[in-house]
């Protein structure tokens, strides 16, 4: 019997390129991943007073923006060094997740179309090479149609993406929150802006060893333009 996944999405990029990131979940594995999430999340409420259901937006969180903790008083409302460290929990347990893969795809230029049509393709190829079928499940709104016309060009014969994909705004879905995340280091690692060297390793520590793509050395596969 085929297997089915759930693959969250998300972007990143700046004006050269642009990527997407996709954490592959077995659907049989779901719950246990997302209990382990939830657990991880459950301690950051503990010892930072971070609420469970705070969003912890990657690009605005380790940017030092906004004030996580419903406690003033606490450090991690304005230390990056105490958010990064965060950062650095949450993608070592992503990493160790059972049976979870990931994918990440960036492209020259900020287009999004071309970028979104060359995920759809590689997790095809993933989906097909593992005899399994995939619903993803994409951070944003269901007003943006851009996604849904990559999603009805496929080949209806012999695609293993099914459906249009779900569109889930992050906040609302702490596994989009996990791509996003994933997005993000992959994001540092391409850039290594100076003062994060911290940051530009996360990929390559704690990611690429996740890759569906493991004969690429960094794990990230850049798309022609």
């Amino acid at each position: 019997m085929s297997e089915t996944y759930l693959v969250y999405v998300d972007d990143s990029g700046d004006n050269d390129y642009r990527l997407y990131s996709a954490v592959f979940i077995n659907i049989r594995n779901w719950s246990s991943c997302l209990g382990t999430w939830l657990a991880f999340r459950r301690r950051l409420e503990a010892e930072y007073e971070i609420p469970l259901l705070y969003e912890i937006h990657a690009g605005k969180f380790f940017a030092g923006r906004g004030r996580p903790s419903i406690n003033p008083e606490h450090p991690v409302n304005t230390d990056r060094r105490l958010r990064r460290a965060i950062g650095t929990q949450g993608l070592e347990l992503i990493g160790g997740l059972d049976n979870v893969r990931t994918l990440t795809v960036a492209r020259e230029g900020n287009s999004v179309r071309p970028a979104y049509d060359g995920l759809l393709d590689e997790v095809q190829t993933v989906l097909i090479e593992q005899d399994a079928f995939g619903i993803l499940i994409v951070d944003g709104e269901d007003t943006d149609v851009t996604y849904w016309a990559a999603h009805r060009d496929l080949k209806l014969a012999d695609r293993r993406v099914v459906e249009d994909p779900w569109m889930q705004a992050s906040h609302a879905s702490q596994l989009v929150q996990i791509a996003d995340l994933v997005a993000y280091a992959a994001h540092q690692h391409i850039t290594r802006p100076a003062g994060r060297a911290e940051m530009a390793d996360w990929y390559l520590d704690h990611i690429t060893q996740t890759a569906h793509a493991d004969d690429i050395p960094d794990g990230i596969v850049w798309l022609e333009k």
